[in-house]
């Protein structure tokens, strides 16, 4: 409800009326309020690191450092597989760490935009979706374990080449 009375065509509505109903003094009209008043977007956000979606036990870690302007969540998918093992939310200019993820190869997805619809598991606005190249393998033994650090950035500032991609292939 909020997009309808925030976008233009309803500011218009509001103008039109009010012009109408000041047209003739004589003769005032009597509008009625229909279009609900325009209210600010909302900017729901969860904090860096928290986990949208787990399915997986392990040793591993995955740290996500964003360096970007927007929020985004990180999505691992195994290599042969569309379903999401993890979903992890990280704020703009913060760092998220996610633990206890199983050895395999995975592939990395990333949304970003603004606020986010825990429901529908998506940013409502300034979407993007982005897919890495490369897959990344974490692997353990009983001594050892991989910390994979992402650092998301325009430019030369991240650690990994992306593809644009879809809201359809996003895994969640």
């Amino acid at each position: 409800m909020s997009y309808i009375g925030s976008s233009s065509e309803a500011a218009q509505v509001r103008t039109t009326a009010k012009a109408l109903a000041a047209a003739d003094a004589a003769h005032p009209y009597t509008i009625v309020d229909f279009v609900p008043p325009a209210t600010p977007d909302a900017n729901r956000q969860l904090g860096s690191g928290t986990v949208v979606k787990k399915n997986t036990s392990g040793a591993n870690v995955l740290k996500v450092e964003n360096k970007q302007s927007t929020d985004v969540v990180v999505s691992l998918a195994p290599a042969n597989s569309t379903a999401a093992v993890l979903m992890m939310y990280v704020r703009a200019g913060q760092t998220g760490t996610a633990k206890g993820i199983h050895d395999g190869s995975y592939n990395v997805f990333v949304t970003s935009g603004s606020d986010w619809d825990t429901g529908a598991r998506s940013f409502t606005r300034d979407c993007e979706y982005r897919r890495f190249t490369d897959t990344i393998d974490l692997t353990s033994t009983s001594r050892q374990y991989t910390v994979e650090t992402l650092t998301l950035g325009a430019g030369s500032d991240g650690n990994a080449f992306v593809t644009p991609s879809d809201s359809g292939s996003f895994p969640t």
